[in-house]
């Protein structure tokens, strides 16, 4: 008999363990929906839904039973998921309306002919600034082809002088790599 006590003493304590396990479990997921929840309901803001669809969210969100963590974290992870994708969505329609009035610029038009110029560098193209560090194309698409090309090899390599006569400054340095590294 007094075994039989003790044994059941030994069960009742394993199953309060058990059901306390069970419940930090439940309350552990529930805090995580909470958080994905609150992250989906953010993203929808950055998108620019109002109050009032949250809120409908919410009421949804609530109706689901505490006891039901897994179906809460379901419901919270669908929303984010799919607010994730719905901002990524509008942010590349933003993207493409950017850059269709970017190209739409002349600075853009010079860019679609040289996709290996920057936009900046465009710009101060089209702005007709010289600067170290822009290539000789630059300085040939500013000036012309009417220039003389002096090649020079004092040890370092070969190094090329490009002048214009009518034009100043008249002199642009280079090395191999057609980067301009001064001009006078």
């Amino acid at each position: 008999m007094k075994n039989k006590l003790i044994y059941i003493l030994i069960l009742i304590v394993v199953l309060i363990a058990c059901v306390s396990k069970k419940k930090k479990e439940i309350r552990y997921i529930n805090n995580k929906a909470d958080e994905l929840f609150n992250g989906a309901t953010f993203l929808l803001m950055e998108i620019g839904f109002q109050y009032g669809n949250i809120d409908s969210l919410r009421d949804i969100y609530i109706r689901i039973p505490n006891d039901s963590a897994h179906l809460r974290y379901s419901y919270a992870l669908k929303l984010k998921l799919k607010f994730a994708i719905l901002k990524d969505s509008i942010n590349d329609a933003k993207i493409v309306a950017e850059k269709k009035a970017w190209y739409s610029t002349h600075a853009g038009k010079l860019q679609i002919q040289h996709p290996e110029w920057t936009r900046e560098e465009c710009q101060k193209i089209l702005e007709r600034q010289i600067w170290i560090g822009m290539s000789i194309d630059m300085v040939i698409y500013l000036r012309g082809y009417q220039y003389r090309r002096n090649v020079s090899n004092y040890g370092s390599g070969e190094r090329y002088q490009y002048c214009w006569d009518s034009y100043t400054p008249s002199c642009f340095y280079c090395g191999s790599d057609g980067v301009v590294t001064s001009y006078n």
